[in-house]
C-alpha cells in the first residue's frame, strides 16, 4: 500500500512539473532538441563536441557577441522563419575548423554593417574542408559583405575554406563609413578556398563578388548584380554557367588598390600575388560599361600576366570586350555580342581560328560560332565494296552513293580588396 502511494505521489509531482517546463520554454530564444536557451549565444555555447547538432531559432535574436564555431563542431542553425541581428559593430559568426549550416527561412544581418554576419577562417597548409559554411534555400545574409572568406591574422593558416550557397540571397551594403558593399568577399591572402553558388541572388552596392584570393569558384545560374562591378577575380579559377551578371554602366576605369575595376560585368585583374587566373564563361548574360574587361593595374610583368586566361564559349554580352596591353588572353568561341555590329574588327582579335563572327538574324548584334567543316563522303571502289551495300543486283546502291556524295555534313570545329579595416 505504501509503495502504491509513493508511486502516485511521484506521478503527481511529474504532472505538476510539466506545465512549469512548458511555460519556461515560452521565453527561450533557441532550442536544441527540447532543451531551451534564453539567448542564441547560450545555445551555441552548449555545443561542446563534434556531434552534428541543430539549433532551432524560436524567435528573432539580437546578438551582442562574436559566436565562435570551432574545434571540429558541426552545427546547423535552423532560422525557422526568424531573424538574427548582430546589434554591435564587428560581431559575427566566426567559423574556423568547423562546419556551419544555415537553413531558412530567415535573415542574418549586421545592424551596423562593418564586416559580415559570417566570417570563414582557414587552417594550415594542406588543410581540406577545414572550415565549411553552407547557406541553404530561403536564407538571406546582409552586411558590408554577405559572407567573408578571410585571412587568419598573424598566421599563414589560409587553407581549406569552403562556401556553398544554394537558392539563397546575399546582400552587400554600404558600411558605417560609407564604403560600398560586396555579397561575397575573398581576401587576397587566402591561399586555398572553394566556393559554389547555385541559383542564388547576389547584390552589392560596390563590387558584388570580390575574389582576390586563390579560390576555385563555380556559379551555376542565379544572378550577380553590383552597382559598380558584378564580379572581379584577381586570382584562382572561376567558372560561370548560365549566370546573369550586371555591373555599372559608366566609363570603365581601373585603379591599383582593393576592388580595382569600375563599371564592368566581369572584371579580371591580377593581384600583386601574381597568381594564375583561369576564367570560363559558359552562357548567361553580361551587362555593363564593359561586359568582360581584363586589366593590369599592378603593372605585373608579361610573364605573370601570361598566366591570365579567359575563355568564353557562349552567352549574351552587352558592353565592350577589352583587355590591357599585356600577355593575358581572351578567347571567344561562342556567344552574342551587342556592341560590335559596326566594329567587328575589335571583337575579331579575340576570336581564334576555328570560330567566326556572323550575322544571324540578331538585331543590333553579331554572333560568334565555330566554323562549319564540310566533309566529302567518298564511295568505296569496286574491289572494296561498302559493308552496308544494299540490293547489289538492282543498282539501287548507285543512287545511294550519289546522294551520299552530294551530302554536306556540318561538324562543330574543335576551335576549339584588401579590406582596409
Amino acid at each position: 500500500m505504501k509503495k502504491t502511494i509513493a508511486m502516485l505521489l511521484a506521478l503527481l509531482l511529474v504532472a505538476v512539473m510539466l506545465p512549469v517546463t512548458a511555460m519556461a520554454a515560452e521565453g527561450d530564444v533557441a532550442k536544441i532538441g527540447e532543451t531551451g536557451y534564453p539567448t542564441l549565444e547560450a545555445a551555441f555555447a552548449a555545443v561542446t563536441n563534434s556531434t552534428a547538432t541543430t539549433i532551432t531559432l524560436l524567435k528573432d535574436a539580437d546578438v551582442t557577441n562574436i559566436i565562435r564555431i570551432e574545434s571540429g563542431k558541426n552545427i546547423t542553425l535552423a532560422l525557422n522563419g526568424n531573424n538574427v541581428t548582430f546589434t554591435i559593430e564587428s560581431k559575427f559568426f566566426r567559423v574556423c575548423n568547423a562546419m556551419f549550416t544555415v537553413t531558412g527561412s530567415g535573415t542574418i544581418k549586421e545592424k551596423n554593417p562593418y564586416f559580415s554576419p559570417i566570417i570563414i577562417k582557414g587552417g594550415p597548409e594542406g588543410s581540406v574542408n577545414y572550415s565549411v559554411v553552407n547557406i541553404k534555400e530561403g536564407v538571406t545574409l546582409e552586411g558590408w559583405a554577405g559572407v567573408m572568406v578571410d585571412q587568419t591574422s598573424g598566421t599563414s593558416n589560409n587553407y581549406g575554406m569552403v562556401l556553398n550557397v544554394e537558392n539563397a540571397t546575399l546582400k552587400g551594403i554600404n558600411d558605417t563609413s560609407g564604403a560600398s558593399g560586396t555579397a561575397i568577399y575573398v581576401n587576397g591572402v587566402v591561399a586555398d578556398a572553394k566556393i559554389s553558388v547555385t541559383n542564388a541572388a547576389l547584390t552589392g552596392t560596390g563590387t558584388c563578388m570580390y575574389l582576390a584570393g586563390n579560390a576555385e569558384t563555380t556559379i551555376n545560374g542565379g544572378s550577380v548584380t553590383g552597382d559598380i562591378t558584378g564580379i572581379e577575380i584577381r586570382a584562382g579559377k572561376l567558372v560561370l554557367n548560365n549566370c546573369d551578371v550586371t555591373g555599372g554602366y559608366g566609363d570603365v576605369t581601373a585603379v591599383a588598390n582593393g576592388a580595382t575595376v569600375s563599371n564592368a560585368a566581369l572584371a579580371v585583374s591580377q593581384h600583386t600575388t601574381k597568381k594564375p587566373i583561369n576564367v570560363t564563361v559558359n552562357g548567361g548574360s553580361f551587362s555593363g560599361g564593359a561586359a568582360v574587361y581584363e586589366a593590369n593595374p599592378q603593372n605585373n610583368s608579361t610573364t605573370d600576366t601570361a598566366k591570365v586566361k579567359i575563355n568564353v564559349t557562349g552567352g549574351a554580352f552587352k558592353g565592350v570586350i577589352a583587355k590591357d596591353e599585356d600577355n593575358s588572353t581572351i578567347a571567344i568561341t561562342g556567344g552574342i555580342y551587342y556592341s560590335y555590329v559596326h566594329n567587328q574588327e575589335d571583337l575579331a582579335k579575340f576570336v581564334p581560328e576555328g570560330s567566326e563572327i556572323i550575322f544571324d538574324g540578331i538585331s543590333d548584334g553579331v554572333q560568334v560560332k565555330p566554323k562549319n567543316t564540310t566533309i566529302v563522303i567518298i564511295q568505296p571502289t569496286e574491289d572494296k565494296p561498302a559493308e552496308d551495300q544494299k540490293n547489289p543486283s538492282t543498282g539501287a546502291n548507285d543512287f545511294v552513293g550519289i546522294a551520299a556524295a552530294m551530302a554536306i555534313v556540318s561538324v562543330v570545329g574543335a576551335a576549339a580588396v584588401s579590406r582596409k579595416k
